[in-house]
């Protein structure tokens, strides 16, 4: 019975990872069509935005769970 409670629970954290994973892939893909898109036009609202949808990215990234401490470099490999 116990073996059955931890699958599970292992199976909801990796479901809840993978919702996560792929919001931020959206998010990340959206913010750098934007950054090319200000490149191009040079719109400063639309810059604005990019920074502030950077931040939430990065805040989403650093409310990773406890105990993970893989960080990652701007190549994605291990930075440690």
């Amino acid at each position: 019975m116990t073996s059955q409670h931890t699958d599970s629970s292992f199976d909801r954290d990796l479901e809840g990872l993978q919702i996560r994973l792929v919001t931020m892939s959206r998010l990340v893909d959206a913010a750098i069509g934007n950054a090319l898109k200000v490149l191009e036009t040079r719109d400063l609202d639309l810059s604005r935005k990019v920074q502030r949808d950077d931040k939430m990215i990065d805040e989403m990234d650093e409310d990773r769970p406890k105990g993970d401490t893989t960080a990652y470099s701007a190549t994605g490999t291990d930075a440690a």
